[in-house]
């Protein structure tokens, strides 16, 4: 197999990459999480020890066998495990401040575990740091009181998990998403948008005089690096920050609402219910129904 060396960004730009494990489980795939659709906000990876997977996503449909891994999609997909199926599934974040996966294209994917053995070694070793703060044998990570000793255990494990996971899928030829880019304008730009106010008002003529370019320019050069124009990088940030707070957290939504520079909750509920298709506290019901797999 061709090698493909992980590629290189800023410490700034790593230091923008947010990780945590939300799920970590070995054993038999609960009856009420083998067959359904779902639309899951992380990364995950499950190695089939006994039984079969198939994932079917818009375009595409992998299968899975006892002994290979299965990478999924982040995105709307159905999953259907045989009864007998029995996994090691890993549920992580490994994203940038807008939402966006630290890997997305190329995804769904099946290899043999044997090829990478590497990254069973690392799914186990974080395994093994959670089992004495887990009180079950399947756990939902982020609900889990810990000492700070235990956290930074956990904490040191998920890199190394995270690491070798971006090791492996590179060295199959898929590449991160947001590394490539290069141009030093765009690499400000980026920098400035991720910590701008989420409650601002983002101008894209100041920041194009701030890199040295003219607002038409600027946008068409973002647009080629990003795949997006500056508004609507930012707006993911504002949707990535709803997702989390309203399925991670018990904080009200009228204090989402302020963070996000909205004075009246209905104007919240207005334009959070034109993102997301529905109003946020059946957002925030439906989110905590999730599949743990």
């Amino acid at each position: 197999m061709e090698s493909h060396t992980p590629p290189s960004a800023r410490w700034g730009e790593w230091l923008n990459l947010h990780t945590n494990l939300a799920w970590i489980y070995e054993g038999a795939v609960p009856e009420k999480n083998r067959h359904g659709d779902y639309r899951p906000d992380h990364l995950g990876a499950w190695l089939l020890l006994r039984g079969s997977a198939v994932l079917k996503q818009p375009g595409r449909t992998v299968h899975a066998k006892a002994g290979q891994w299965l990478i999924p999609w982040p995105g709307q997909r159905r999953q259907e495990f045989s009864d007998d199926a029995v996994i090691l599934s890993v549920r992580f974040s490994a994203h940038w401040p807008d939402g966006k996966p630290l890997f997305e294209s190329g995804l769904s994917a099946v290899f043999d575990a044997a090829e990478h053995p590497e990254l069973e070694k690392a799914a186990r070793a974080l395994l093994e740091s959670s089992r004495h703060t887990l009180t079950t044998k399947a756990g939902s990570v982020p609900s889990i009181s810990l000492t700070l000793g235990a956290f930074f255990d956990m904490q040191i494990a998920v890199l190394r998990w995270v690491d070798e996971f971006t090791r492996t899928l590179c060295a199959r030829g898929l590449r991160p998403t947001r590394v490539g880019v290069r141009d030093e304008r765009i690499i400000a730009t980026l920098q400035r948008l991720d910590s701008f106010p989420l409650s601002g008002r983002l101008r894209e003529t100041a920041i194009a005089a701030e890199v040295g370019l003219g607002v038409s320019q600027f946008v068409r050069i973002f647009r080629e690096e990003m795949g997006e124009t500056p508004k609507q990088y930012f707006d993911q940030r504002r949707r990535a920050y709803c997702r989390q707070m309203l399925g991670a957290t018990s904080v009200p939504i009228k204090e989402i609402a302020y963070n996000l520079g909205f004075s009246r909750l209905s104007d919240f509920s207005a334009w959070f219910k034109h993102q997301f298709d529905m109003p946020p506290r059946a957002f925030r019901k439906t989110a905590g129904h999730a599949s743990p797999v």
